[in-house]
């Protein structure tokens, strides 16, 4: 489960299990999950 801020997921390439808590917006969250 990874949750970042739709800027972070903008800029930024997640992976399957990784956490990351780039300045968050609770407001604007997505959650990617496999």
């Amino acid at each position: 489960l990874v949750r970042v801020t739709a800027d972070a997921a903008d800029r930024r390439p997640v992976a399957s299990g990784d956490q990351v808590e780039l300045g968050w917006d609770a407001a604007d969250v997505r959650i990617f999950a496999e």
